[in-house]
């Protein structure tokens, strides 16, 4: 039977479930993905989903898939002039919209997803991290949330090039996230993160939330025995081109300029894998993209050009004309504003208010050759900046893993004034810095 670049199946309520087809492209792959089918389809019986959706990574099918998932009034697609292809996102409001990870309890995993997805369409999304030629994680997401599938499109590779790196002895880790709770469910709604090791595959269940959050927290369970929370970044000025490796990913708030008068460049944030190399510490970046809190972010930003084109924006307002609006992006537009439930904001209304205090937006990193280096065959790191102590605790594991001294390091906790003036400091320094001696720790200078 001919396979088309979108195969819908639907689940009937009783009887035996046929196993789904991979799609196009996903040819020698029968022993690899015979288990994985198997696993989809028995999720999608426990959930009670209406259908299944393998997604394909084609564009025809994100087409398809974007109509479909406009059609729920939680989605919203820009207009294309202003923000091509970029959507809105309303989320269910939880009771605190943060999880927690625990050890897997059956019994309460089944309590909390049984019938979660009734009535829904559950999406199987292959997806790798790391460079497409030599993925480090290959796995499969399902889910009901088309802000999980947007997110997940944004942030990885998906579809038939994950399939097609998937050979008859890949490891492949699992994702289930449901966005809303089994009706057996009676806490309340916060979201969790469960994770399986049984059986020697890696499954992680996120339970609540239809918001970007569930993915990153799921991309960073798949990936915290391999790697650590970072922003890398190429810094330009008078002292010529330093790469630095943040903690945590609060450098992605930057302003393009520090006080200093340097440019600033994101080449990645997130999961990134840091290890010796030819000439000193090598980062390397898992992921495609990032989330970022749109909080802070500006005309100025040193992410403003990214949110303009294929990003999703979760619980934004919108201004009269359609596009998303939050405070700080242009105090102007916020006349009339739609909130993030899709009403008006009435007269004399908060503008502030219209969005949720937590609003993010998920941004595919374009553009340049040095992003897509950063990927395939990482960055040499110049130096660091520690932002808070659990990213010295790292930086110091670090530097005992490669058995050399890290780069120069500085510490800057706080946002992201102290990471400015942190650059321009250590970056002035490293022009001049020899190379460190060996030995396992770090080398501070004062922020």
């Amino acid at each position: 039977m001919p396979r088309t670049a979108q195969h819908r199946h639907t689940f009937p309520p009783a009887g035996v479930l046929q196993l789904p087809e991979v799609p196009d492209g996903a040819s020698n792959h029968d022993l690899a993905h015979a288990g994985t089918a198997q696993w989809v389809a028995r999720t999608a019986l426990l959930t009670r989903a209406d259908e299944v959706v393998w997604v394909d990574g084609s564009d025809d099918q994100w087409r398809e898939l974007v109509a479909r998932f406009t059609m729920d009034s939680g989605v919203v697609r820009l207009d294309p002039g202003a923000r091509p292809g970029s959507l809105l996102v309303r989320s269910a409001e939880l009771d605190a919209d943060s999880g927690h990870t625990a050890d897997l309890d059956r019994g309460a995993l089944v309590d909390r997803v049984a019938e979660s997805m009734r009535g829904r369409t559950m999406y199987a999304v292959p997806f790798l991290l790391g460079d497409p030629e030599a993925p480090d994680v290959l796995g499969v997401h399902v889910t009901d949330s088309p802000a999980s599938v947007a997110t997940l499109r944004a942030l990885t590779t998906i579809g038939v090039d994950a399939l097609d790196a998937m050979g008859p002895d890949a490891d492949v880790v699992r994702t289930v996230h449901t966005s809303l709770r089994s009706p057996r469910d009676t806490r309340s709604a916060v979201r969790t993160a469960l994770r399986d090791e049984r059986a020697g595959v890696r499954t992680v269940w996120l339970v609540g939330g239809d918001d970007s959050a569930g993915v990153v927290e799921a991309l960073r369970a798949h990936t915290d025995d391999r790697a650590v929370e970072g922003t890398l970044l190429r810094v330009h000025g008078d002292h010529g081109t330093t790469t630095v490796a943040v903690t945590g990913r609060s450098a992605v708030r930057l302003d393009r300029r520090t006080p200093g008068g340097q440019r600033v460049e994101v080449l990645a944030s997130g999961p990134v894998l840091v290890g010796p190399g030819a000439d000193g510490v090598v980062a390397r970046a898992l992921t495609d993209g990032t989330v970022v809190p749109v909080a802070g972010l500006s005309p100025r930003s040193v992410m403003a050009a990214d949110v303009e084109r294929d990003a999703v924006f979760v619980d934004t307002a919108l201004d009269e004309d359609g596009d998303v609006w939050w405070p700080g992006s242009d105090d102007d537009r916020a006349l009339h504003l739609i909130d993030r439930h899709g009403h008006y904001l009435p007269r004399g209304g908060d503008p502030a208010a219209a969005g949720a205090p937590d609003a993010t937006v998920a941004v595919r990193l374009h553009g340049t050759a040095a992003r897509a280096a950063v990927r395939e065959a990482g960055v040499t790191v110049d130096a660091f900046v520690v932002t808070d102590p659990a990213g010295a605790a790292d930086v110091d594991a670090l530097a005992a893993l490669v058995g050399t001294a890290m780069p120069l390091s500085t510490t800057a906790w706080g946002g992201p004034a102290e990471i400015a003036g942190a650059l321009d400091s250590v970056t002035a320094v490293t022009a001049s810095a020899p190379a460190p001696a060996a030995s396992s720790g770090r080398r501070e200078v004062a922020a």
